[in-house]
């Protein structure tokens, strides 16, 4: 099914399609069990005949919703919903005006009693099973039941109007019932889904960095250690980067902290949107620091990126109070083929020893480390 639907709508009609599944077969077994049973076949066959084939197509019409539906198709829940809606509503209204026909037709005597008490047990047990949607709640149990107890209310003869009377009962029952379990199911679900959401956004909050809305270290160590097991797997090279902001003490002293944060904040925004695959993470570490990870790169792609992230903390335009302030980062960076047995902290450690490297060779450049050999520019 397609997902650009409400959660709640798509959850709503996956139940109610298992719900309905059962009803699919009832129809047409209860008509037959009735039906052959009074060789209905034999004395009527035009009645017979019409009718099941109205059953049938009925029955194939769920079953092709409902093989849609296990199938996920794309489809829109609505379209489906629709779908599965009309389907039962039309089965309910065959099987009251079909009830109608038989209370109406002296012939059919024997069957008046079965028709009866089918009419109900399928509108009442149907009606149960279905009352999550509100148009089956209130118009399944009418279509399948009405019809039957307004000819029986015509006849008017004793008999009858108990019928009748228990009929009109068993609607209003079922109508209140069914709407208590409707609001229950949907109280239930809403709850569950705020639950959910609550549960997301803490896990969001756990991960990610209040101040500048990157990921946090927490969040870089799980996919670290993800990574680096997946490089293992699939034999890739991984990548590391570390970008520590130059004299940004001196920023926080000269400007204060509140301008210092604004200027992380930009610094932030500006690494988010030079990062344009999905598999790279960027995170803010600590401080003035913020990390790359990039599975599957190897270092010359690796220094490539870093270039262009270099040049783009450059280029941001920050200034406080009218005074154009200059950022500048510098990045180590380092990479590895994972391998079983192997410590993923010797990949960090370079990394950083070369952010350092960086530092003492005069700021605003990168520097790798690649196994052993180190990689200069700025």
């Amino acid at each position: 099914m397609s997902r650009k639907n409400d959660p709640l709508t798509i959850i709503a009609h996956a139940d109610l399609t298992n719900r309905a599944r059962g009803g699919i077969v009832i129809y047409l077994l209860a008509w037959l069990t009735i039906m052959l049973s009074n060789q209905v076949h034999v004395s009527s066959p035009e009645f017979f005949y019409f009718n099941t084939t109205v059953i049938v197509l009925v029955m194939l019409s769920r079953l092709a919703h409902y093989y849609i539906f296990i199938r996920e198709f794309e489809i829109s829940v609505s379209l489906a919903h629709d779908w599965l809606i009309y389907s039962i509503l039309f089965g309910a209204l065959h099987w009251g005006l079909m009830s109608c026909w038989v209370l109406l037709n002296s012939d059919h005597a024997a069957l008046y009693a079965y028709i009866i008490v089918s009419g109900a047990v399928l509108g009442i047990a149907g009606t149960t099973a279905l009352s999550i949607s509100r148009r089956l709640r209130l118009w399944f149990p009418i279509l399948i039941m009405l019809p039957s107890i307004s000819v029986l209310f015509a006849r008017a003869g004793t008999e009858d109007l108990i019928f009748a009377s228990m009929g009109i009962l068993s609607l209003i029952y079922v109508h209140v019932t069914s709407k208590t379990a409707s609001q229950d199911y949907w109280h239930a679900i809403k709850n569950h889904a705020l639950a959910e959401q609550r549960a997301s956004d803490m896990e969001r909050l756990s991960v990610t960095d209040q101040l500048t809305q990157l990921k946090n270290r927490s969040y870089f160590e799980q996919r670290f250690g993800e990574e680096w097991k997946r490089g293992d797997r699939q034999n890739q090279s991984l990548s590391l980067l570390i970008l520590d902001l130059d004299g940004f003490k001196r920023i926080n002293d000269t400007h204060g902290h509140l301008f210092g944060d604004e200027c992380l904040r930009r610094v932030a925004r500006t690494l988010d949107s030079e990062i344009h695959r999905e598999t790279d993470i960027v995170t803010r570490y600590g401080g003035e620091e913020f990390v790359l990870l990039m599975p599957d790169t190897e270092a010359q792609q690796a220094a490539s990126v870093a270039e262009k992230l270099r040049r783009a903390i450059a280029d941001i335009d920050i200034e406080h109070e009218g005074v154009p302030v200059r950022l500048t980062c510098s990045i180590g960076g380092a990479t590895v083929l994972p391998h079983h047995g192997s410590n993923r902290d010797n990949l960090f450690k370079r990394a950083d020893h070369a952010l350092y490297t960086a530092k003492a060779n005069g700021r605003n450049r990168y520097q790798a480390s690649v196994a052993g050999v180190h990689l200069v520019a700025g």
